[in-house]
C-alpha cells in the first residue's frame, strides 16, 4: 500500500485512508504479504515485506501510530520506494512467487508532473 499524506487530502481525508487499509488488511489472505508506505514530499516506511505478517496486530497498530504530516505531494517517487521495496525483497527471498499488486491511495493532487 502507497498512501498519500500530503495537504491536500487532509487529516480527515488521511484518517479515511488508514482504516481503509486497516479494513483491507483484515480481508487479506494471512499468507498475502503487505508493505506499507505514507508519502506526501518524501516516503516514509510504516511496514516492510520482512517484517512480522501474522497476525496482523503490529501491522495495524504501526498504521495506528502513523500520523498526517500534510505538504507536497511526490507520487512519482512513493511509487519507486513501493517498487524499490519488491526488487528488496525479491533479492532477500522475502516474497513467494505469485500476484503482486500495488495499492496507491491519493486524492489526486500532485506537486509535480511526473517523468
Amino acid at each position: 500500500f502507497i498512501m498519500d499524506e500530503s495537504g491536500s487530502v487532509g487529516s480527515f481525508g488521511y484518517s479515511q485512508s488508514v482504516q481503509f487499509i486497516k479494513d483491507l488488511i483484515g480481508d487479506v489472505s494471512i499468507n498475502s504479504k503487505i508493505a506499507i508506505f505514507e508519502f506526501a514530499g518524501s516516503t516514509t516506511v510504516i511496514w516492510k515485506f520482512n517484517q512480522n505478517q501474522k497476525p496482523r496486530d503490529d501491522m495495524i497498530a504501526a498504521l495506528d501510530a502513523a500520523s498526517w504530516s500534510g505538504g507536497g505531494t511526490d507520487t512519482e517517487e512513493a511509487i519507486r520506494d513501493g517498487l524499490a521495496e519488491w526488487t528488496r525483497a525479491d533479492a532477500a527471498g522475502d516474497l513467494a512467487e505469485g500476484t503482486r499488486i500495488q495499492f496507491l491511495i491519493t486524492d489526486g493532487v500532485g506537486s509535480r508532473p511526473c517523468d
